[in-house]
């Protein structure tokens, strides 16, 4: 984890420059987040994290939902590199697999991850 602090590190500049998503929980503790970056010709939904005791309940779809209406102001796609576990998360919501993207980790070298795509004209409704 340390080798990634930087890469999963959100800052305050981070959050002045993209939209975030929180939910928080009855006792205003962060139990979920994502991003939304602006990259002009594509949205890139990023950082999608939620509490392992907080999942399950519909916090992430709510989330990604939200963030989805925020990019349906422009018709470009909203692209993201999904973890290997979560790509059926983000079908049901209803991205598609457009590729894949070079991932290695020691001992692993080959891996990769898909990369998916939701058309924003066909974002759910929160």
């Amino acid at each position: 984890m340390a080798e990634w602090s930087r890469q999963l590190t959100i800052s305050p500049e981070y959050i002045a420059r993209h939209r975030v998503e929180v939910a928080v929980d009855d006792a205003m503790r962060v139990v979920g987040m994502c991003s939304l970056e602006d990259h002009g010709d594509h949205f890139q939904l990023e950082h999608v994290w939620i509490d392992p005791a907080a999942q399950g309940i519909g916090i992430g779809s709510t989330l990604v939902r939200r963030a989805l209406l925020a990019a349906s102001k422009r018709p470009v796609p909203v692209r993201l590199v999904a973890d290997q576990y979560a790509e059926g998360f983000y079908e049901r919501l209803g991205a598609q697999v457009v590729g894949t993207q070079p991932a290695p980790m020691p001992g692993d070298p080959e891996r990769s991850l898909p990369v998916m795509e939701f058309r924003t004209e066909a974002s759910p409704t929160i």
